[in-house]
């Protein structure tokens, strides 16, 4: 893999890094607020926190053995700061009221799409290998990020047939 290509890829998953962190940030958030929840938020929170540990293992696999991987698919920084940046937003307006308490149906909904922008953007194409570490990794996060999306929905959908 040529240098260029590599500082790519690593930037790449530090920037995806990032939205983990923002996204666990927002569950701790959610957890402060909808307290008789706080089990369930919390336990997304120590999965994406989880998430950044496998994504500091899958870059030191890539910088480790540079010749089974192959850059595969370009991501736009900016969108995905972008997507930071609302989650972020979205954080401070849980913590400071301006998504009302009673409100646990709204939030829901706004963490299902988070996880789904998440599934959607597709980064584990970000490289082509055949590593089996490096996939096993991919493919835990991406389970992970599925099964967030859908207890979320399990809990949107009790939510709203008990409202």
């Amino acid at each position: 893999m040529n240098p260029a290509d590599l500082a790519s890829i690593l930037d790449t998953l530090k920037i995806i890094n990032r939205l983990e962190l923002a996204l666990a940030e927002f569950y701790g958030a959610c957890g402060e607020v909808w307290e008789a929840e706080k089990p369930f938020w919390l336990s997304l929170k120590q999965e994406e926190l989880h998430h950044i540990q496998n994504l500091a293992k899958m870059a030191n696999i890539i910088v480790q053995r540079q010749a089974q991987f192959e850059r595969n698919r370009s991501f736009n920084i900016v969108a995905i700061q972008t997507f930071i940046s609302y989650v972020e937003t979205t954080t401070q307006r849980a913590r400071t009221g301006q998504i009302p308490k009673p409100d646990l149906s709204h939030v829901l909904a706004i963490a299902r799409d988070m996880e789904q922008s998440v599934l959607e953007s597709k980064f584990v194409e970000i490289v082509k290998t055949g590593d089996v570490e490096y996939l096993t990794i991919v493919r835990k996060i991406l389970a992970d990020t599925v099964a967030h999306k859908n207890r979320i929905v399990a809990q949107l959908t009790a939510k709203t047939k008990g409202d």
